[in-house]
């Protein structure tokens, strides 16, 4: 039986945006914990659509077990996709992640669904960590621009 109330973040393994991405997710949403689902380069990994079995491996595995146990049995309904800046699993630059992070909320939203799991309301937000290791969300326009902004959200719990 789960106790508390949680959100999930699929993002690079790389220690340094650990915390902020989780301090994000506790304000932004108000929950008390964030399960990380986490791979060097995440965003590369779930967009790469080469056929790689190490890759296709990993996709399933997220979706299966990570993804699955964090909706299913933690009952998070808020998701984060987040990529950063200097990220040394995935060497492209800012707006080709930006525009990997877009594909990447494409991707999580079908395995909800394999997972017959649409029927549940569960927010998706974009993260950019930028340089100074602050979390900027991403939005894209009604024209399919890319832009992010930083939030500025009141402490409300301690992280």
């Amino acid at each position: 039986m789960r106790k508390g109330t949680y959100a999930t973040t699929i993002n690079c393994f790389d220690g340094k945006i650990q915390a902020p991405t989780r301090k994000y997710l506790k304000r932004r949403f108000r929950v008390e914990f964030v399960d990380p689902i986490t791979e060097p380069g995440i965003e590369k990994i779930l967009t790469d659509d080469s056929g790689n079995p190490d890759f296709e491996f990993l996709k399933r595995w997220i979706r299966d077990v990570k993804l699955k146990t964090s909706i299913v049995d933690h009952g998070s309904r808020f998701i984060s996709i987040a990529a950063h800046h200097k990220c040394l699993g995935n060497s492209a630059g800012k707006e080709e992640k930006l525009t990997q992070l877009v594909k990447v909320r494409d991707v999580v939203r079908q395995m909800i669904k394999d997972l017959g799991l649409d029927h549940l309301d569960i927010e998706i937000v974009l993260l950019w960590i930028n340089e100074h290791l602050l979390p900027e969300e991403v939005h894209v326009g009604a024209d399919g621009t890319i832009s992010c902004h930083e939030r500025v959200l009141p402490a409300i719990m301690a992280v």
